[in-house]
């Protein structure tokens, strides 16, 4: 059982990672195609995987603190971040195609919705076993 306070510091070091996750995700491209050439499409794809790896072990080792086995942990992880991006996907096309909603409005309420939901997932299922 976790205590209130362990829960919001897993809350703010989540809120945390997910703001480093997003500038890396940013910065790292415009740094690899502004400064080292590197064409647009490698250097975002570099930063996507760069982030995907970042967010796993920051999550286990920061933000839950998680003990269990690494590799299984890692395919559950990568199994639920898959699932993830497309019901993002998704959950968009249904906001902005469906309801017309704005797609910078419609962005915005998945990605804050789906920081909800990937905290809650991850901490109840990816590394629930592992965390001390």
């Amino acid at each position: 059982m976790t205590s209130g306070g362990e829960l919001r510091g897993q809350i703010f070091r989540f809120l945390a990672l997910t703001a480093a996750s997003a500038c890396l995700t940013l910065a790292l491209p415009v740094f690899l195609h502004e400064i080292l050439a590197v064409p647009e499409n490698i250097a975002v794809l570099l930063s996507l995987i760069t982030a995907f790896l970042f967010n796993f072990v920051v999550v286990r080792r920061y933000v839950f603190r998680s003990q269990g086995d690494s590799r299984a942990e890692f395919m559950r992880f990568a199994l639920i971040s898959a699932g993830f991006r497309f019901l993002e996907y998704v959950s968009f096309l249904i906001l902005f195609n469906l309801l017309e909603l704005n797609y910078v409005v419609a962005l915005i309420i998945v990605l804050v919705t789906s920081v909800v939901f990937k905290f809650i997932v991850n901490r109840s299922f990816v590394f629930a076993s592992g965390t001390g």
